[in-house]
């Protein structure tokens, strides 16, 4: 019902200046409470909503709230949850939102979607790229002396079967962790 606060707002405000211009006081007076109470009606029901937690949420929002609530719960791999329809409901958005939102614990790892069976919650991903370079580079790093040069990004992209800038976002996390560092060349070395 929220939405008639526009429109009769709209038309009582227009009644109200006619009713002025007319000089019909009596109607100018209900025009000018009648658009009051559209405008007043609208912003209270929207609080309303909100504070029912009724308002739509974005599918990012929605992607961080499913994945607090499988994590809190702490539900096993394998463990059926509900259907994007029933989620879709929960939470007052639509459907593709939360398709939108389950795409993105997909990519994470953190569920399954098996069309036409259900979403299922999947234990962490370990076979990730970025998993496999920073263990990679880690063994270099442990059995290597200080100043070693680790391996070209390019070799390391090919062996992992990984983007270049997969690498290179790896390499550049473990110098901001302190365990490589960067030469003037370009190339990072152990430490």
């Amino acid at each position: 019902m929220r939405w008639l606060a526009v429109p009769t707002a709209i038309v009582n405000t227009a009644c109200m200046v006619l009713a002025g211009i007319a000089r019909d006081y009596p109607t100018f007076l209900y025009g000018w409470a009648g658009a009051v109470f559209a405008i007043w009606g609208g912003i209270y029901m929207k609080e309303e909503a909100r504070a029912m937690g009724q308002t739509p949420m974005g599918y990012r929002s929605l992607a961080m709230r499913l994945r607090y609530e499988i994590q809190e719960e702490h539900l096993a791999p394998g463990t059926r949850l509900p259907t994007t329809a029933q989620y879709a409901r929960r939470f007052a958005t639509t459907r593709t939102t939360v398709a939108r939102a389950l795409r993105i614990l997909a990519e994470e790892g953190i569920v399954e979607v098996v069309r036409g069976r259900g979403i299922y919650v999947t234990g962490p991903r370990t076979d990730r790229p970025r998993d496999r370079i920073e263990q990679i580079l880690l063994d270099i790093i442990a059995t290597h002396p200080a100043g070693t040069p680790l391996p070209e990004t390019y070799w390391v992209a090919l062996n992992v079967q990984a983007s270049e800038m997969t690498v290179r976002r790896v390499e550049q996390r473990l110098a901001d962790r302190g365990l490589i560092r960067r030469t003037r060349t370009g190339r990072y070395e152990t430490l």
